[in-house]
């Protein structure tokens, strides 16, 4: 059986994070991100017993956002990494049989800078959200769970001993898109790494998961 590849889903192929297998730096000063409205809600985990346990949780309403321009490209990213999706790049997943994510409609309030020259209307735009699951991170990676709050649930782990976000195979569900515990990266298959290139999808990176790098204080 062979073992199979991943890819880590950027926002931008910035070379902090090692060599990029497709993407272009210079999409990230073309694309602005896009700022959250004021209608974006998150629950608010509290712990019955450490007042510093306290943080955010999941989102509770769809994305609102404000862009910085009306010059898009196939994908729009939020300054807390919220991958956001055309109606065009949407329709050309659906045309596919990946697993591992919905759609959640996107509402604009705002866009600060138009351009000048007549355009057409800007398109409806939507929120990828990932469902998918890698588990935790293989051990292989030197990152360990430390502590587990068994009152709210919060876990620190261990900083990695080496880059790059290895996948465990016998926890991974088999989705296209997905997630390893405790990175927030989102990770996609080698056939959605094909149909990125293949679509030539503008502003957005991927850099092959195992040659990953990132801060050591990241955990």
């Amino acid at each position: 059986m062979t073992t199979p590849f991943f890819f880590v889903f950027r926002s931008q192929a910035d070379a902090t994070f090692g060599k990029p297998v497709y993407g272009e730096e210079k999409w990230a000063h073309r694309y602005g991100r896009a700022e959250l409205g004021p209608k974006c809600f998150y629950e608010t985990i509290k712990c019955p017993e450490y007042v510093a346990h306290m943080r955010s949780g999941k989102r509770l309403t769809d994305l609102q956002v404000i862009l910085s321009s009306d010059n898009i490209g196939d994908l729009v990213w939020s300054w807390s990494n919220d991958c956001i999706i055309t109606e065009r790049v949407r329709q050309l997943l659906q045309a596919q049989d990946f697993r591992g994510y919905i759609t959640r409609p996107v509402e604009v309030i705002k866009i600060k800078k138009k351009a000048k020259t007549i355009m057409t209307e800007l398109p409806s735009l939507w929120e990828l959200v990932v469902t998918g699951s890698g588990g935790v991170i293989h051990e292989a990676s030197g990152v360990r769970l430390k502590y587990t709050c068994d009152k709210c649930g919060l876990r620190r782990y261990s900083n990695p001993t080496q880059d790059g976000i290895l996948v465990d195979n016998n926890q991974w569900d088999g989705t296209d898109f997905f997630r390893v515990e405790p990175y927030g990266y989102i990770l996609v298959s080698e056939r959605v790494k094909e149909f990125i290139s293949h679509n030539n999808l503008v502003n957005c990176a991927l850099f092959d998961s195992t040659k990953f790098t990132f801060a050591k204080s990241f955990l």
